[in-house]
């Protein structure tokens, strides 16, 4: 998603593999922060409401619904 990037891009916010997903296997997804990406991914944009957290448990709302 635009403005979304991460050092990491294999595991994704939720602590996935994003190496294993489909998505990024079938490359219509870069991994979790890297670059344009899953547009629709709703945990990345959770993150950037958030400042930015790395990954969910770093999230003060750590646990939530999504």
């Amino acid at each position: 998603m635009k403005g979304f990037n991460r050092q990491n891009q294999l595991f994704s916010l939720c602590g996935l593999n994003c190496g294993l997903c489909p998505m990024f296997l079938n490359k219509n997804c870069p991994g979790c922060g890297g670059g344009e990406g899953n547009q629709s991914c709703k945990i990345a944009r959770c993150s950037m409401e958030h400042d930015g957290a790395q990954y969910c448990f770093q999230c003060s709302e750590y646990p939530c619904e999504k």
